[in-house]
């Protein structure tokens, strides 16, 4: 009965801690996408929307060809991707926002 109670528990701490990781790495793209945003071409004329990286809402999924998730660092794409996988196989769709 023991053993139950504490496989119960383990199971349930580790879906928690997978949907904290997809929190934790969405907070993190959002982040990052804000703060490299850019409202200027070079030539100093506006970007359009597609080319400024605005995520419109609900969100985008991180397997998108948006500007926002093609100018990702690699190593932090892969990272969400991951987390995104993760948290499908739980059960948990994660979308990239704009914060």
């Amino acid at each position: 009965m023991f053993c139950e109670a504490v496989r119960a528990k383990e199971d349930g701490s580790r879906k928690s801690g997978r949907l904290t990781s997809v929190a934790v790495f969405t907070a993190l793209v959002a982040a990052l996408t804000a703060c490299t945003s850019n409202t200027t071409s070079g030539s100093g004329f506006p970007k359009s929307a597609n080319e400024d990286g605005h995520i419109p809402d609900p969100g985008i999924s991180p397997h998108s060809q948006h500007v926002a998730i093609r100018k990702m660092d690699p190593d932090l794409l892969a990272a969400v991707r991951k987390a995104a996988a993760d948290a499908r196989a739980a059960g948990v769709e994660l979308k990239v926002t704009s914060g």
